[in-house]
C-alpha cells in the first residue's frame, strides 16, 4: 500500500491540474492517515513551504480547524488534504466534508466503506488496492463489484465538469481481471437467496405474506424470477419449464419457511397458513437476523446476569462481518471483560456519533407470553399514541400489560396494567381489530 502513494501523488499533479477535487479510497482507517500524510509531505516538498493540494490560505478558514478535535486532521487541513474514516465524530466529518465541497482544499483520503455514505463527486477518484481484511475468513478479499462500481461512480460532477476519471491501482496478476470488468459487461445476478429467510419474516410481520402460496407469488414479482430462466446454473435449477421452476419456488419456500417456524419467528397453521410470533416481530422491528434472535430466545432467562447477557449479545451473527485485524483478539478480550466487571462506569469515546435514546411501547399477554403490538413513539412533554392489535376471538373482558421501555437508558422502563372489554359482534365485522 505504502508503494502506491508516490504513484498515486504522481497521477494527481498530472490528472487533477487547475485544483480539480481528488478523492482516494483505501481498504481501510489504518491506511487513511497514513496515505494522508504522505501526500500531504510529497505535496510540502514540490510545494517549498506551500502544499500543492490547498487551494485557498488556511487563515481562510481557521475557524472551521478549531473546531476539529483531531489533531492530525487540523494538520493535514492546513495543507489541503483531508481524510475521513469511521472513527471521526460527526462534527468534524460535517466540517471536512463541507471544506472538500467548497473548494478549500483538493484531496480527499477515505476508507473504502464510505463509498455508500458520503454524497462526494470529485474530478478524479484513486482506489488504492482493491483487497480489504475480511475477518471472517481470516484473508484478503477483493471488493465486491458493487462497491467498486460505486467508488468508479464518484468520478462524476454534474454541471460542473465534462468528463472525470478513475484510477484503479491493483496487484499486477488482478490486472487482466479488471481491464475484463472494466471493458466488457458482465450479469448482474441475485443475491436475495442469502438474505431470504429475513426478508420473508419481515413480509409475514407486516402481512404480505399469510400462506405459503402467497409466498410463492411474492417470489414471482422479484428480480430473481426473472434470471432463473436465464441463468438457470447460478440458482442450481434443473430445468427452465413451468414445471421445473413451480417445483423449485415450492421446495424453496417450504425450506425457507419451515427455518423460520423452528427458529421461532413464524407460526406455521394446518400446514399452510403462517402467522408472525414474538421473536419474529422483535427481529422485524429491530433489523435483528433470523439466526441472532433464535439464539437469544435460546439463552436469554429472566435469571440472566449482565455478564451473560453482555457474551450472548457478542455471539450474535450479526458481529461476524465486523473484522478484526490478526493480534486484536486478546485486546477485544481484555475490553470486554473490563466492560463487564465495571458495567456501570463504561464510556465510549470513540462512538462514531451521536446517541439519542429509543422509546418503545409495547401491549403483552403475560399469560401467554405473547407480543400483542409493538410501536416505536418519540418522547414527548405529552402525546397521545395510538396501538392496533387484533381482538381476541372469545369474547370478554381480557386483561394485558402495557410497557413503556427505552432502548438505551437502565431503569426507565415502566408498565401499566390495562383490560379490554370484548364484545359479541354479529355480521361481517365479528373479526374486526379493536384498539
Amino acid at each position: 500500500m505504502q508503494a502506491m502513494t508516490k504513484p498515486t501523488y504522481t497521477a494527481i499533479v498530472q490528472h487533477a491540474k487547475n485544483g480539480k477535487p481528488v478523492l482516494v479510497f483505501v481498504p481501510s482507517r489504518k491506511y487513511v492517515r497514513l496515505i494522508a500524510v504522505d501526500l500531504m509531505t510529497y505535496s510540502r516538498i514540490d510545494g517549498d513551504q506551500n502544499s500543492a493540494f490547498l487551494l485557498r490560505s488556511h487563515e481562510n478558514f481557521e475557524e472551521y480547524l478549531s473546531g476539529i478535535s483531531e489533531e492530525m486532521l487540523r494538520a493535514t487541513l492546513r495543507l489541503g488534504v483531508r481524510y475521513l474514516h469511521e472513527g471521526l465524530n460527526s462534527s468534524d466529518q460535517e466540517v471536512v466534508s463541507e471544506l472538500f465541497k467548497g473548494g478549500f482544499i483538493q484531496v480527499c483520503v477515505m476508507s473504502s466503506s464510505f463509498c455508500w455514505g458520503v454524497p462526494l463527486t470529485a474530478h478524479l477518484v484513486f482506489v488504492m488496492g482493491t483487497q480489504y481484511y475480511d475477518g471472517q475468513e481470516n484473508a484478503h478479499t477483493d471488493y465486491p463489484v458493487a462497491d467498486l462500481l460505486r467508488m468508479m461512480g464518484h468520478a462524476d460532477r454534474p454541471l460542473l465538469g465534462n468528463s472525470g476519471k478513475c484510477v484503479i491501482l491493483c496487484h499486477a496478476p488482478r490486472k487482466e481481471y479488471y481491464k475484463k470488468f472494466l471493458y466488457e459487461a458482465s450479469p448482474v445476478e441475485s443475491h436475495l437467496y442469502h438474505f431470504l429467510h429475513d426478508n420473508f419474516n419481515a413480509e409475514v410481520v407486516a402481512g404480505v405474506i399469510e400462506n405459503k402460496q402467497d409466498a410463492v407469488d411474492y417470489l414471482t414479482w422479484t428480480f430473481v424470477y426473472r434470471r432463473l430462466t436465464q441463468n438457470p446454473n447460478y440458482y442450481n435449477l434443473q430445468g427452465v419449464n413451468h414445471r421445473h421452476l413451480s417445483d423449485h419456488l415450492s421446495e424453496l419456500v417450504e425450506n425457507t419457511l419451515s427455518d423460520l417456524a423452528a427458529s421461532k419467528c413464524i407460526l406455521i397453521e394446518n400446514d399452510m397458513d403462517v402467522s408472525p410470533s414474538n421473536h419474529g416481530m422483535i427481529a422485524s422491528y429491530y433489523y435483528i437476523s433470523y439466526t441472532a434472535i433464535e439464539r437469544f430466545g435460546s439463552f436469554l432467562t429472566p435469571k440472566t446476569k449482565m455478564k451473560g447477557l453482555l457474551e450472548i449479545l457478542a455471539s450474535a451473527s450479526g458481529y461476524v462481518q465486523l473484522p478484526i485485524r490478526p493480534g486484536e483478539e486478546e485486546v477485544v478480550r481484555s475490553t470486554l471483560l473490563e466492560a463487564i466487571s465495571g458495567w456501570e462506569s463504561v464510556d465510549a469515546p470513540r462512538y462514531p456519533k451521536a446517541k439519542d435514546e429509543g422509546w418503545w411501547m409495547l401491549v403483552g399477554d403475560t399469560k401467554t407470553n405473547q407480543l400483542v403490538a409493538i410501536k416505536r413513539v418519540s418522547l414527548q412533554r405529552k402525546s397521545r399514541v395510538k396501538l392496533d392489535f387484533a381482538a381476541p376471538a372469545d369474547a370478554g373482558k381480557k386483561s394485558y400489560t402495557l410497557y413503556f421501555m427505552c432502548d438505551s437508558y437502565l431503569g426507565c422502563d415502566q408498565e401499566y396494567s390495562l383490560t379490554v372489554d370484548v364484545k359479541e359482534v354479529g355480521g361481517p365485522d365479528e373479526g374486526s381489530e379493536r384498539e
